[in-house]
C-alpha cells in the first residue's frame, strides 16, 4: 500500500507478473498486408458506375436556339459595319445621303439594288461597300448561319409527324435584302408600347423616335444604328407630359433577337409574301417604295 498526499493506493497484485508473460516486440509493417479489412470470405467491394447525363445541346430545339442567337449576333455585326461604312461613304458623297437603296449578297459579294440611283452611282456605291471586308464577312456569316436555321427547321419539321409541311424556300444568296432586314429589326422594336405622353432622347439629347426610322439610305441607316444603340444600352431619357423625367426606363439588351425570324421571311417562296408583311416590309426590289 502506498500513501501519496493522503491518497491511498493499493497495487494490483499479480498484474506485473501477468504482463511479463506477454513481452512487447517491435515489428515492421508487412507491405503486402491487406489494409482494407477485406478477406476472401467477406462481401465483394462496391463497384461504382458513372452515368453521364444526356447532352441537351444536341437536341433540335437547343440547336435551333443556338443558330438563331448566332444570326442575331451576325445582324448586330452587320449593322455596326454597315453604319460605319455609310459614315465614310456619306463623307465622300453627301449628295447620296438620302437616296434610297438596298443591298443583297451575290456569290459572296455585295450587290446594290435601287431604282433611285443612276447606274454609275449604283456601281460606285457597290464598289465602296465591297471594299469593306468587315461588312462583306458579316453579310456572308449571316447567310451561313441563316442556312443553319433553315436546315434545323426542316429537320425538326420532318421529325414531327403531325407538323404541316414547310412552304418551299428560295436560295439564301440574293434573297435577303440587308437594309430591309435591319428595318425589320427596327419595326420589331416599334411594337413595344411607347407612350404618346412621352418624348425620348438618347444621352446626348438626340431624339429617339423609332416610328420615323428608315434604314434605306446612308443617313437613315446611321441614325437607325444610333437609336438601336441607345435602346440596347438603356441610354434613353424619357420626358413625360406631367413633368417627370425618367432615365433608362426604355431598353432592350438584344434588339437583334428577331433577326433570324425576319431573315426566314425573305426565303418563303410566296407571291404575296405575307411573312415579310408581318414585319412591316415590302416585297422589293423597288426599295424606294418600301418605306
Amino acid at each position: 500500500m502506498t500513501n501519496i498526499n493522503s491518497v491511498t493506493t493499493t497495487p494490483i497484485l499479480g498484474l506485473s507478473d501477468r504482463l511479463s508473460n506477454f513481452p512487447l516486440q517491435a515489428t515492421k509493417p508487412d507491405p503486402q498486408a491487406d489494409l482494407t479489412g477485406s478477406d476472401d470470405t467477406g462481401p465483394p467491394p462496391l463497384q461504382l458506375t458513372v452515368v453521364q447525363p444526356g447532352d441537351f445541346t444536341k437536341t433540335i430545339y437547343d440547336q435551333q436556339m443556338q443558330a438563331a442567337a448566332a444570326v442575331g449576333q451576325d445582324t448586330q455585326s452587320l449593322a455596326e459595319y454597315t453604319a460605319a461604312a455609310f459614315q465614310v461613304i456619306m463623307a465622300k458623297r453627301p449628295d447620296l445621303a438620302h437616296v434610297k437603296f438596298d443591298f443583297v449578297s451575290d456569290q459572296g459579294s455585295v450587290k446594290v439594288v435601287s431604282d433611285a440611283l443612276s447606274e454609275k452611282d449604283r456601281q460606285w456605291l457597290e464598289d465602296q461597300l465591297n471594299a469593306n471586308s468587315g461588312l462583306v464577312d458579316a453579310m456572308n456569316s449571316y447567310n451561313t448561319d441563316l442556312g443553319k436555321v433553315q436546315a434545323l427547321a426542316a429537320k425538326a419539321n420532318s421529325e414531327n409527324s403531325t407538323a404541316a409541311p414547310l412552304p418551299p424556300t428560295r436560295a439564301i444568296d440574293g434573297s435577303v435584302r440587308f437594309l430591309a432586314l435591319l428595318q425589320g429589326v427596327v419595326n420589331a422594336e416599334r411594337q413595344v408600347a411607347w407612350s404618346p405622353d412621352e418624348t425620348d432622347t438618347d444621352g446626348q439629347g438626340a431624339p429617339i423616335d423609332l416610328a420615323s426610322v428608315s434604314t434605306y439610305s446612308l443617313a437613315g441607316m446611321i441614325d437607325a444604328k444610333r437609336q438601336l444603340d441607345a435602346l440596347q444600352n438603356g441610354n434613353i431619357i424619357s420626358y413625360m407630359k406631367d413633368g417627370r423625367v425618367l432615365y433608362g426606363q426604355r431598353g432592350d439588351d438584344d434588339p437583334y433577337a428577331s433577326a433570324g425570324a425576319i431573315g426566314q421571311a425573305f426565303l418563303v417562296d410566296s407571291s404575296s409574301n405575307h411573312a415579310l408583311a408581318s414585319w412591316g416590309l415590302g416585297q422589293g426590289p423597288a426599295v424606294d417604295r418600301l418605306v
